[in-house]
């Protein structure tokens, strides 16, 4: 299995829209629905209330289909959206359209500065904060967040990728410990790298139907080795 940089992540999802006709919007409803099919074979509703942060980039989009498909499941869902920067993506607002009428999920904006959320009972933790687009370290108060989000009692799980993870290099600042992650058709390097273990947790992968020609042309030095493949060889 391949393993692309996030350039090359994000030129595979355009050439898949390209080739398919679709939409990003369209792209992101298959990851959120990837995302939420493996995460009904894990958990149930009595689990506990699902606590899902989300940025203001496609991650965050991502976040608000899983919601919006998880309220349709019958969860208990807030949203917790995280003002990182003051320019939400397109494809965040349009998917924040389509969430249900009010008092169907709880909304609670945080900006830098406000008090920490605090949870009465221990749930499930949904990061959506940042993804593969991360420019810089979570630290200051966006840090103090994922500190306090990681000493929670609840389950947490990433989609994509763990929050304040670089996708292709050793991480700093603060990083959110998933116990796991649920990443879309291409695992990342930063998976591998040992500094970045503990945060990943258990690794799942999701086929969001990414094109197996253009992935096949693209070039990559890095290769997943799994036991499938050693056993073809031998």
């Amino acid at each position: 299995m391949k393993i692309l940089s996030a350039d090359k992540i994000r030129f595979l999802e355009k050439a898949t829209m390209d080739t398919e006709g679709i939409t990003s919007l369209q792209l992101m409803e298959r990851a959120g629905e990837a995302f939420v099919n493996w995460f009904l074979e894990v958990y149930a509703p009595e689990d506990g209330p699902i606590h899902i942060f989300v940025g203001p980039g496609n991650n965050g989009g991502d976040g608000l289909v899983v919601a919006r498909l998880l309220c349709k499941k019958f969860f208990e869902v807030q949203i917790y959206i995280c003002h990182l920067n003051d320019t939400f993506s397109k494809e965040f607002n349009e998917n924040f359209k389509l969430l249900p009428d009010k008092g169907a999920i709880d909304i609670i904006e945080i900006k830098e500065g406000d008090d920490y959320p605090i949870f009465d009972d221990p749930g499930i933790i949904i990061d959506a904060l940042l993804g593969i687009g991360i420019s810089r370290p979570f630290s200051d108060y966006w840090g103090g967040l994922i500190e306090v989000l990681n000493e929670d009692l609840s389950e947490r799980v990433a989609v994509d990728i763990p929050s304040g993870m670089f996708p292709d290099q050793p991480s700093s600042g603060e990083v959110f410990d998933a116990d796991c992650t649920f990443t879309f058709e291409i695992p990342k390097l930063a998976f591998f790298l040992p500094e970045n273990i503990p945060f990943v947790g258990k690794l799942t992968f999701g086929h969001i139907g990414l094109s197996h020609e253009v992935l096949s042309d693209l070039d990559s030095g890095k290769y997943l080795v799994s036991s499938y493949l050693v056993d073809s060889l031998l």
